[in-house]
């Protein structure tokens, strides 16, 4: 029997202490503690940064240099071939004309009357295609001393045997090729001009003639006045009601367009 090995005396009563193992995560902890509070920290000095920058722009801006738009905006205007237009509220409260078989309408003033008459009160005629309907102011004295009568109206013609340009845009009174045009409501006319001369009476009429659905159509703003023109006075009430009238004809016109 073999011998047993001493064991010496101070190892043997020695207590045997498992070893300690440091994990790889608590090592990392501190590093992931430091990069949150760095990263807490530039959130905190980002967003204070950024307040105080929009702060100062709005001190920035004094109360004077805020200004108020309170320009009106330009009313619009159709220049027209003596005179320029302007379109406003000019037609408030008027009547509407209706035409019966519903091809047109328009606005127009109270004083306007329906007229089967195709020439003024002095018999200076109006130079219509085929008569749909006259408005008529009737003649009417401007001023107390005068012998001046005037009349304005506005007429609406149509002929359907005119159905192309070269029959429809020419001057009713020579037969002139019409040239200028304007535009209203997006439909383009032709313009002529007329005038008559009868018995201390003058007529003249603007003409604006287009085409519509194969039909020439002629819109005629027509003015008559009628002195005895001895007196100096009646010519200027004449020109300064002419400009008055022919401003009212316009907006009527203006208002004007197909159905």
């Amino acid at each position: 029997m073999d011998p047993q090995p001493t064991v010496p005396k101070d190892i043997k009563n020695t207590p045997i202490v498992p070893p300690t193992y440091q994990t790889q995560s608590s090592s990392r902890l501190p590093i992931i503690i430091i990069g949150l509070l760095i990263i807490i920290f530039i959130a905190i000095v980002s967003v204070y940064y950024l307040a105080t920058q929009q702060f100062s722009r709005r001190s920035s801006v004094s109360p004077t240099s805020i200004t108020k738009n309170t320009s009106v905006p330009s009313p619009t205007t159709i220049v027209h071939p003596t005179q320029s237009l302007i379109i406003g509220n000019k037609t408030a409260g008027w009547k509407t004309y209706t035409d019966p078989s519903n091809l047109f309408a328009f606005n127009y003033p109270s004083n306007l009357q329906p007229t089967d008459s195709q020439s003024s009160f002095c018999n200076t005629n109006y130079y219509l295609l085929n008569k749909k309907i006259v408005l008529t102011s009737q003649s009417y004295a401007p001023s107390k001393n005068t012998y001046l009568q005037v009349e304005y109206s506005f007429g609406v013609s149509i002929d359907p045997s005119k159905g192309n340009p070269k029959s429809c845009y020419i001057n009713p009174q020579d037969n002139s090729k019409l040239e200028k045009t304007i535009t209203y409501n997006g439909q383009m006319y032709y313009i002529g001009t007329t005038s008559g001369i009868a018995a201390g009476c003058h007529g003249n009429s603007e003409i604006y003639r287009t085409l519509y659905k194969n039909q020439c159509y002629e819109i005629a703003l027509n003015w008559t006045e009628d002195s005895n023109w001895n007196n100096p006075v009646d010519v200027q009430i004449a020109s300064t009601e002419k400009n008055k009238s022919f401003s009212i004809l316009n907006n009527i016109f203006s208002t004007f367009h197909f159905l």
